[in-house]
């Protein structure tokens, strides 16, 4: 008899802190790129998408801690 595979089950928020994650340096690669060109560099977006990627990270991480609800 031969027993059924189950898949490995992703955890929830584990897309949102992978999604804050990419956030989070794709932000700080563009601001050091335009700091490295001599483009003048926004601190509004940068701050927006460092904000940004830290909520979606820590959404995620609280989501994962407390499991399906």
């Amino acid at each position: 008899m031969q027993r059924e595979r189950r898949r490995p089950s992703i955890r929830p928020g584990t897309f949102l802190v992978a999604a804050g994650g990419i956030l989070i340096l794709l932000t700080l690669l563009a601001t050091l790129g335009a700091g490295a060109t001599g483009l003048p560099q926004d601190s509004t977006l940068t701050a927006a998408g460092l904000v940004l990627g830290v909520l979606l990270v820590i959404w995620g991480y609280v989501k994962m801690r407390r499991g399906r609800r």
